[in-house]
C-alpha cells in the first residue's frame, strides 16, 4: 500500500471504527440466522467503537 494512501486511511474516522470493531469481534461473535449480530449484541458493538445506542433505535429496526 502506498504510504499515502496507508495514512489517509490511519486518518478516517471509519477506518479507526472498522479497527476497533474488528478487534470486539475477535475470533468470532455469534450471529443470527442471516449472519448480522444478534440484538443483544449491538449496544456492545457501539460501544466499541465508541458510539451510544439511541434509545428505541434497536427496536424500530427489529420491527421493520
Amino acid at each position: 500500500m502506498p504510504p499515502a494512501l496507508r495514512d489517509a486511511a490511519d486518518g478516517s474516522s471509519i477506518m479507526r471504527r472498522a479497527v476497533l470493531l474488528a478487534g470486539w469481534v475477535g475470533a468470532g461473535r455469534p450471529v443470527t440466522a442471516k449472519g448480522v449480530l444478534r440484538p443483544v449484541d449491538v449496544a456492545g458493538a457501539l460501544a466499541a467503537i465508541g458510539r451510544l445506542m439511541r434509545t428505541g433505535w434497536l427496536n424500530r429496526r427489529i420491527s421493520v
